[in-house]
């Protein structure tokens, strides 16, 4: 039997094995995570940029650390449990501790300009693509 703080759950790990099969563009690389306590992340792409979007509600920007290095994001956060004085708690279910989840960027990204914001529990990375390989609208070529 596991030990009572990592649940495994099937459906989790069904999800992660589509999200791999799917995610092409940035691939995420298994870190050190508490299964219930690791946030869901969303990955949208447009034509200038790809978007993260990660749900961590509760959790103020100054407990994320988003990190990029060559062509790797990082983003961990950590959050601590302090009970108020004479308060006894009989059931806590918000996730507290450590979590990090790394990406492997795709090559068109411009790592100099990756910028985040965190508003109502959702923190949100946006990474743009080098202007090279940003598509270009289709021009009509004239024939001579």
């Amino acid at each position: 039997m596991l030990p009572t703080r990592f649940h495994y759950r099937p459906e989790a790990a069904l999800s992660r094995m589509v999200d791999d099969l799917f995610n092409r563009d940035i691939n995420y690389v298994r870190g050190f995570e508490n299964w219930d306590n690791t946030p869901r992340v969303n990955i949208a792409e447009s034509s200038d940029k790809f978007i993260i979007e990660l749900a961590a509600p509760g959790l103020q920007k100054e407990n994320f650390h988003v990190e990029v290095e060559h062509n790797r994001l990082s983003i961990s956060a950590k959050t601590e449990f302090t009970a108020s004085e004479g308060v006894r708690i009989t059931r806590r279910e918000f996730g507290y501790g450590t979590f990090q989840r790394v990406f492997t960027l795709p090559q068109t990204v411009n790592t100099e300009n990756v910028s985040a914001a965190y508003e109502a529990g959702v923190l949100r990375v946006e990474l743009p693509k080098k202007e090279e390989s940003v598509r270009k609208a289709a021009r009509q070529v004239e024939i001579a």
